[in-house]
């Protein structure tokens, strides 16, 4: 099991902030090769002068699941993870001056994804993903692009 906890002091160009921020990460191994796993993590950040929120400051986010890996040399592989973004409550002035803003980035969302895959040899690794299974339409916080929406990757792996 791990986690992590941070804080520190952060010095703006007009005048002084505080960032605090915490993450907390988990994994635990089941029998029959099973494993929980989540993360969550927590950041704000204010102005000192003025008291505002700091811009760009990401709303809570994280994301848990489970796993399932072989006992075989070749490890076959199964993960069910939900990725979740919390509702931004705390904007700064400078958020919402910002010509990039989207009021979008205001909204909690809860993302499905599964991924699966094999190590066939020590050389060759086949993956298959299969994302945004709800198909649910959003965007992180700061990000200027929409999801690709549900999508299946294939990838494969040869080390030579």
């Amino acid at each position: 099991m791990k986690s992590k906890a941070a804080h520190r002091r952060h010095s703006c160009l007009d005048g002084e902030a505080d960032i605090e921020g915490i993450e907390i990460a988990a994994e635990l191994e089941l029998p029959y090769g099973f494993d929980v796993f989540g993360s969550i993590i927590k950041t704000t950040g204010d102005d000192r002068t003025t008291g505002q929120p700091l811009p760009g400051i990401p709303p809570s986010y994280g994301s848990f699941g489970l796993g399932w890996k072989g006992p075989q040399a070749w490890a076959p592989w199964v993960r069910a993870r939900a990725l979740f973004f919390g509702d931004k409550t705390r904007l700064s002035p400078l958020d919402l001056e910002n010509p990039d803003f989207d009021p979008l980035w205001l909204e909690s969302s809860n993302i499905l994804t599964l991924d699966m895959g094999a190590t066939l040899s020590t050389r060759i690794r086949l993956e298959l993903k299969l994302q945004n299974l709800a198909d649910e339409s959003y965007k992180t916080f700061g990000s200027g692009l929409w999801s690709p929406g549900s999508n299946i990757v294939l990838t494969g792996e040869y080390v030579f």
